[in-house]
């Protein structure tokens, strides 16, 4: 009885001690990665930070958005971010078109995204907001229209391939916007997540 005693207290000393190692494994990985991030943080541009943290909010915040209403509605995913880029997309002709007529015009801040800084304004007055002197939200709205069909006639593989075309462009823009311009635009932004979840929910 006392040996079986004994084992029992060996076994669970012998379980609790893997055990307490396991946890100090995580938490010496946990503190490396940790260390790391705030290590490649201290590296990264401001800007990029910032970037980065309104983009990841932005997708969240559709893709949750996006999920009410295909639990409440027939709404189609597919169909729902298209047509939000397309409302974006106008509404950023629009601020370029008042900024155009009146440069004292304001932009009003969505404060979306969980931006701190949004300079929507310099970013569409910059030269790279345009390409041959077409807006780039205007080519925006007609890649958004050209999505739409392609979902509609079931042209998925032109669909695929007009969204990639879209995540590419609004990488550039990103990198424009951080490294050229040191201004960000969160209506640009807006679009960046949507088209990210387009493609996601295309090839997913």
């Amino acid at each position: 009885m006392t040996s079986d005693s004994t084992k029992l207290a060996g076994s669970l000393s012998e379980v609790s001690r893997m055990a307490h190692e396991h946890v100090s494994r995580r938490q010496i990985l946990h503190s490396r990665v940790r260390a790391a991030g705030m290590r490649a943080a201290g590296r990264m541009p401001a800007g990029l930070a910032e970037y980065l943290q309104s983009l990841a909010a932005s997708v969240v915040g559709f893709w949750i958005l996006t999920a009410l209403l295909t639990s409440i509605s027939p709404a189609d995913a597919l169909y729902t971010l298209p047509a939000l880029g397309l409302l974006f997309s106008a509404q950023a002709t629009l601020y370029k078109v008042k900024l155009a007529m009146d440069p004292a015009f304001e932009i009003p801040s969505c404060g979306c995204g969980g931006s701190r800084v949004d300079d929507t304004a310099a970013v569409l007055r910059s030269r790279e907001s345009t390409i041959l002197g077409v807006p780039n939200s205007v080519l925006a709205i007609l890649l958004y229209a050209a999505l739409l069909v392609a979902i509609a006639g079931g042209h998925i593989e032109a669909a695929i391939a007009l969204a990639v075309a879209a995540v590419v462009a609004s990488a550039y823009l990103g990198y424009v916007m951080v490294f050229r311009l040191a201004s960000l635009c969160q209506l640009c932004v807006n679009v960046s997540a949507l088209n990210v979840l387009i493609l996601a929910y295309l090839v997913l």
